[in-house]
């Protein structure tokens, strides 16, 4: 059987079942296919591409990710940094609550990287009943170095303790 040839008369397309017969026995194209399947091919289709686009939904929600802050109850911000000057190094570290009435104990330990693992390198500790806490700590470094400074907290308010850790890393230039 030959496909249906189309021709077109007064804005309609129509086909010939089988080419040779006159255009008196042309019925219209839509006529020539089975609705039926192309209706269930056209839901195949919708449901791909719903599917797709609930991937790309979810997708973007994990890209988002590094994005989110950490949810304190005892303290509003707590910064961690290291500093060069040469090779002269400044590790620096605060802690603070916006009440200025929590007790605060902290330590800053700065860590050089070796083939071992860490090596320690200096350690300054403190303590405040404000709410704020900053510590500081000096150490020469080696150019080309890989240091790391961790600032550990733990902070009091109304008798419910929150400790925190909160780490910075840098090369020595």
């Amino acid at each position: 059987m030959q496909p249906p040839v189309c021709y077109i008369e007064q804005k309609q397309i129509f086909a010939i079942k089988r080419s040779g017969f006159p255009p008196k026995y042309a019925v219209p194209l839509a006529m020539c296919f089975n609705l039926k399947k192309v209706r269930e091919d056209m839901k195949k289709l919708c449901s791909v591409i719903l599917a797709c686009l609930c991937i790309v939904v979810m997708c973007l929600g994990i890209s988002a990710e590094g994005s989110a802050m950490p949810l304190w109850d005892n303290f509003d911000s707590l910064v961690t940094k290291i500093t060069f000057s040469g090779t002269s190094g400044l590790a620096s570290a605060s802690i603070s609550d916006s009440t200025y009435s929590a007790d605060v104990t902290g330590m800053l330990t700065v860590y050089k990287q070796t083939k071992a693992g860490w090596l320690f390198i200096c350690r300054e500790t403190g303590e405040s009943n404000r709410g704020v806490l900053s510590l500081s700590a000096n150490f020469t470094g080696e150019s080309g170095a890989y240091y790391k400074a961790e600032f550990s907290v733990t902070v009091t308010k109304n008798g419910v303790s929150e400790s925190a850790t909160e780490t910075a890393y840098k090369t020595c230039p």
